[in-house]
């Protein structure tokens, strides 16, 4: 009976290490982790601020953070700029965390929208596309849309179309097809910007020329 209950306690015992080890690795998928200098940090997600009308990155630092004359109190939580963020804080493959450090990191997602179906994180919005979805920001979470980037392309085909309808033209009916649109730039940073924003996110580029140039 003795025997019995020991090997009963020893399968116990290996279950629980491997919940434990199961666990942690769920914990290690889940956690987004940087590193600035020596200290590490974790990144639970992207926040709007609504003061500056613009996201930051929200973060923990994955150690006793106290308070350091003429900059910043203790804290355990806080937020970044995106200029400072990606300068200076660097990704961390979970691999390369040290086990000290994996000790304090906090299984997420802290986030949960069942109707989300947009990306996790933020992107920066290309130059090109001057306007979020919103009209504020720098970033976002939603793709951008063409019209950003090239103004309002659906009301120019739609008066296109109105004008050869009122000389008779009617094209969809005489199946004839828009093969291209043309975009001027005025200047050759503004080409490319707009290139970097439709490029690859609307197509391929296939060839570059001066027209009329």
């Amino acid at each position: 009976k003795l025997v019995g209950v020991t090997g009963v306690g020893l399968g116990v015992c290996v279950t629980l290490v491997v919940e434990y080890v199961l666990r942690r690795r769920r914990i290690w998928h889940s956690c987004v982790v940087f590193k600035l200098n020596s200290e590490y940090y974790q990144l639970l997600g992207h926040a709007w601020d609504h003061e500056v009308g613009d996201f930051k990155a929200i973060y923990r630092p994955l150690y006793h953070c106290s308070s350091k004359p003429g900059r910043f109190e203790a804290h355990m939580l806080a937020a970044s700029h995106f200029s400072r963020w990606e300068g200076k804080f660097a990704r961390v493959p979970m691999s390369k965390v040290p086990l000290q450090v994996q000790a304090l990191l906090l299984p997420g997602p802290f986030l949960y929208d069942p109707q989300w179906t947009f990306a996790l994180e933020t992107s920066a919005v290309p130059v090109a596309a001057r306007f979020t979805r919103s009209g504020r920001g720098s970033r976002s979470h939603e793709e951008v849309l063409l019209e950003h980037v090239i103004g309002n392309y659906t009301g120019f085909i739609e008066l296109l179309d109105a004008q050869l309808r009122s000389v008779g033209l009617d094209a969809l009916e005489r199946g004839l097809e828009m093969d291209h649109l043309s975009y001027r730039a005025a200047t050759t940073r503004e080409y490319r910007e707009v290139v970097a924003a439709l490029v690859p996110n609307f197509g391929t580029l296939v060839c570059e020329c001066m027209a009329n140039g």
